[in-house]
């Protein structure tokens, strides 16, 4: 009978070969909501509920009032489809 090979780990494999510290894990989370914060200032109705609402923390903070408005609308316009849609 041959070889012996370890059995392989389960779950998905590393993305860069080895595990990723807590602080990279942490640094490409923080890149990526960044990133898709900045897809919500924009193109809002391609932006996902939670950018949208950093975004309009983030616009709030700054005093940004047309974002805070574009933004605004973009979740009005969301609730009322949801609305609608719930109704029939």
């Amino acid at each position: 009978m041959g070889k012996h090979t370890a059995p392989s780990k389960a779950g998905r494999p590393p993305k860069y070969g080895h595990a990723m510290t807590t602080a990279e894990r942490a640094q490409q989370y923080r890149a990526r909501r960044h990133e898709r914060q900045r897809v919500a200032l924009r193109t809002p109705q391609h932006a996902t509920l939670n950018a949208l609402l950093d975004e309009l923390r983030a616009s709030v903070k700054d005093g940004d009032m047309r974002a805070v408005q574009r933004i605004g609308v973009e979740l009005t316009a969301r609730t009322r489809v949801n609305r609608d849609a719930s109704r029939n």
